[in-house]
């Protein structure tokens, strides 16, 4: 004889309690977990600075490592490490890139660097240098001169109008010789990272970390990864000054050793402060405005 459990109509209540209980937790949409402490940041971190003075020790720069490395990088922090060299090149390299920030106190403020579009400005920049329609060398429109002033390289061209923009950007046309400017060149080139200098007068340890740790390092000795769409600026001692791009410079040599390269675009022909004077008037006669 089979035996059936009676209920009550307390069991009953209780027993329909249960079933709708378990029925709404799996049906309930899961929580979304919370950022945790180990999750890769999208951006990078700039917290810790290289500068001509910051004099770095390798407890501030293995401990900004391991931080970035216990966050879970796209690229494995043990075999990024192990094939730069190890701790001691990671160290050894930015104390060595740090050397190259001496005198950069006295770099121009950012406010007053150029900025170049890689993507809307390169081609056209090339384009009017080849032709020589940009003023960038003595003689100067419109009188023949030839000592560079304020007149001739403008601040204040992103406010100006069409006209008064299209005249500076055509100005190398009219300075009564045709092949002056066309001296100016610009051309891609890999550069050594321990012949290049800052143009600015800090970089970020950390971001610099991130970025090998997100991209991926450059190999030792090797050519970093990325677009030639950097302008580095050869003075005539044939160095070459970082016009923008720092923490891709400052990357590449702190992953690939002070034997790697870059690719960039070179400017040559110009000295130092009249290409930035230069290039600044271009980029505001191409309405990019100066970044603060």
């Amino acid at each position: 004889m089979k035996l059936t459990k009676k209920w009550s109509s307390n069991d009953k209540a209780q027993r329909l309690h249960e079933n709708f209980r378990r029925f709404s937790e799996q049906d309930a949409p899961p929580e979304t977990p919370k950022e945790t402490k180990g999750s890769w940041p999208g951006k990078p971190p700039k917290t810790i600075k290289i500068t001509a003075g910051s004099g770095l020790d390798a407890d501030t720069i293995l401990g900004a490592w391991k931080r970035l490395a216990a966050m879970g990088p796209p690229n494995d922090p043990n075999k990024v490490l192990k094939a730069l060299g190890g701790p001691e090149a990671l160290v050894a390299n930015v104390k060595a890139l740090e050397q190259n920030f001496a005198g950069s106190a006295n770099n121009p403020a950012r406010i007053d660097m150029p900025v170049v579009d890689p993507k809307k400005d390169m081609a056209d920049l090339k384009t009017r240098l080849g032709k020589g329609s940009l003023d960038f060398k003595p003689p100067f429109a419109p009188d023949g001169h030839n000592k560079p002033s304020s007149e001739d390289f403008p601040r204040n061209l992103t406010t100006a109008d069409d006209e008064t923009q299209d005249a500076f950007l055509t100005k190398g046309l009219k300075d009564k010789d045709s092949a002056d400017d066309s001296g100016v060149t610009l051309g891609q080139v890999p550069i050594d990272v321990a012949a290049s200098f800052p143009t600015q007068s800090e970089v970020y340890l950390d971001k610099s970390l991130w970025n090998i740790l997100n991209f991926g390092p450059t190999k030792v000795g090797g050519v970093a990864h990325g677009k030639p769409n950097l302008i580095a600026i050869q003075s005539p001692d044939g160095n070459n000054h970082i016009l923008d791009g720092h923490h891709r410079w400052s990357s590449a040599w702190i992953s690939g050793g002070p034997g790697a390269k870059i690719r960039v675009q070179s400017l040559k022909g110009l000295n130092i402060p009249v290409a930035i004077a230069a290039l600044r008037s271009y980029g505001n006669a191409r309405d990019n405005k100066q970044k603060g």
